[in-house]
């Protein structure tokens, strides 16, 4: 547990917003605690099953799911891919049993074999299985379609209306101790030359820049 002073960052994902929901003995709040800093980037969930399924849309899972009761694989209770899962589940209106993981390649492997039903991971760790063809993508869960899956519908554009659940990732810290205390990140860089100062040091345009491109 490090100090509340600005200079430690924690790495992570959209799972340790949603933490006290899984876990509520936890002993931080994840909203008072910690002070997002910046996103690094947003990965689409990708709603998936095996292609001996015979499953080929959204609305067919959903539909198979009214009639019997299906199994669905995460990276983890709590994790993105749990929730992403269990939002659909909600929203189609249907019944399901979580079988969760210790990661990702557990959890697509399962579903890969038809072991486990259905599963709603990142499209990062499930890309490669894709293009394989070894598990059949039914919808991604962004507003828009991926540009690494533009067949693929959304999750809007389906019966069962569910958005919002992608995976992103971005630092964060401690929240300060005190207002006076000014994290190393946010101050200007000083050009070593001329001593300009600049907040963005990779698109400064300080003297020496001007003068010498090579800087």
């Amino acid at each position: 547990k490090s100090d509340p002073d600005g200079y430690t960052f924690l790495i992570n994902a959209a799972a340790h917003s949603a933490a006290p929901a899984a876990y509520p003995q936890i002993t931080y709040d994840p909203a008072k605690d910690f002070s997002a800093v910046a996103v690094f980037g947003v990965v689409p969930n990708v709603l998936m099953v095996a292609p001996g399924k015979g499953i080929k849309t959204a609305k067919d899972l959903a539909e198979r799911a009214k009639s019997g009761d299906l199994t669905y694989s995460s990276a983890g209770v709590g994790s993105a891919t749990h929730w992403a899962a269990e939002r659909f589940r909600l929203s189609a209106g249907f019944k399901a049993t979580h079988i969760p993981f210790r990661g990702g390649p557990e959890a697509l492997t399962e579903v890969m074999t038809g072991r486990v039903d259905f599963c709603c991971i990142g499209i990062s760790s499930s890309m490669s299985l894709i293009t394989d063809g070894r598990l059949l993508p039914l919808a991604v869960s962004t507003l828009r379609r991926s540009a690494a899956l533009p067949d693929v519908p959304t999750t809007t554009e389906a019966p069962t209306i569910i958005s919002g659940t992608a995976c992103w990732y971005r630092p964060k810290r401690r929240v300060l101790s005190s207002t006076n205390c000014t994290p190393k990140c946010r101050r200007p860089w000083r050009c070593p030359r001329c001593r300009q100062s600049s907040h963005r040091r990779a698109s400064s345009r300080c003297r020496c820049r001007r003068r010498n491109s090579t800087l």
